[in-house]
């Protein structure tokens, strides 16, 4: 069943399953995850500073307090905290700016990730082309990130094995759903999302001083959805590379939660974004490509469900392949001005 071990700050600990209300969410797009949950009559009697959650004696969540409240009144006692896993200090320490001269992503895993306990990494061993700038008021997590979709042109996330994988590749579980199939995961409800407003099909852009946006990028998978929204950027003064990554993160943010899937399923559906997933329905049809970009399990009626979001598979794997004619040139007798 459902529990919670609590640590407090004189190193007591506390095991309850008087549980009230839980909410556990792991996204692609953050390295930490979240966890909110209440319990009843119970009081710790002082400042709580870590949790671990268990199903059926499996940890899916362990990481410091963020919030604690304790409220008694007409209703008894309960308690309510707030925590986020240990990728979360990720998240909350603020980059120092700096200029890097054509860093590798193994430069910035030993400057940003390391030190915090990252393992390692996958990725490619390509090198910044330039300067790649730290800019002030960003996290560290956000240096890596830029770098990732910029310049190596994959969306990254942390892995249960505590590993930055930038390889732009899904992990290798798959996740079945099928009412019929034993062994497969249930569902009772499966929605289907289709957003265009806001997909920048093409990029207008200026790479030169004599104010002409000469050249533009298309969008391969805005283009197979017939979506010519465009957007014009000036970037005459940016390196080759800082084009690409202006580029490459547009067209990337944009498509961002444009198709998903929505599954509600009654079971505990264990796995985490990057899985692949594969979905089928009572007709026999079949959904694939798909990769898990969420999950959450939600305490209702004293039963843990699950809700996993899945988006396409070319929405992690990075802008690169689905960019054409990047710094194509348009002669001036069309270019806009």
């Amino acid at each position: 069943m459902l529990k919670l071990i609590l640590t407090g700050l004189d190193g007591r600990s506390w095991e309850t399953e008087k549980i009230k209300q839980l909410e556990y969410s792991d996204r692609f797009d953050t390295p930490a995850q979240s966890l909110i949950a209440q319990t009843a009559a119970f009081r710790p009697g002082g400042e709580l500073i870590r949790v671990r959650a268990e199903y059926g004696g499996e940890v899916f969540f362990e990481g410091p307090i963020d919030e604690q409240e304790w409220t008694a009144d007409g209703r008894g006692e309960r308690l309510e905290i707030s925590a986020r896993s240990g990728a979360a200090v990720l998240l909350d320490n603020e980059a120092i700016p700096a200029r890097y001269n054509c860093p590798s992503l193994d430069d910035l895993y030993q400057l940003y990730l390391k030190p915090y306990g990252i393992r390692g990494y996958i990725g490619s061993g390509s090198r910044c082309g330039a300067w790649f700038p730290v800019q002030s008021g960003i996290s560290e997590w956000e240096v890596v990130r830029n770098f990732c979709v910029g310049v190596l042109g994959v969306m990254p996330r942390i892995t249960e094995d505590n590993l930055l994988d930038a390889s732009g590749l899904p992990a290798e579980r798959l996740i079945l759903f099928d009412n019929r199939e034993p062994g497969t995961y249930r569902y009772t409800s499966m929605t289907e999302r289709y957003r265009r407003s806001g997909v920048i099909g093409e990029i207008a852009y200026r790479s030169e001083s004599d104010g002409a946006y000469s050249y533009r990028a298309v969008n391969r998978t805005a283009a197979e959805r017939k979506i010519t929204a465009r957007q014009v950027v000036g970037l005459a003064d940016a390196a080759d590379w800082e084009k690409n990554a202006v580029i490459g993160r547009r067209f990337m943010a944009s498509e961002q939660g444009s198709r998903e899937l929505a599954l509600r399923s009654p079971q505990f559906v264990r796995c985490r974004p990057g899985d692949r997933a594969r979905i089928k329905e009572a007709g026999g049809a079949e959904y694939v490509g798909w990769i898990v970009y969420e999950i959450r399990y939600i305490l209702s009626g004293g039963a843990v469900i699950s809700r996993v979001t899945l988006r396409p598979e070319d929405e992690i794997r990075g802008w690169l392949e689905d960019v054409a004619d990047t710094a194509a040139f348009i002669p001036k007798s069309t270019a806009r001005k």
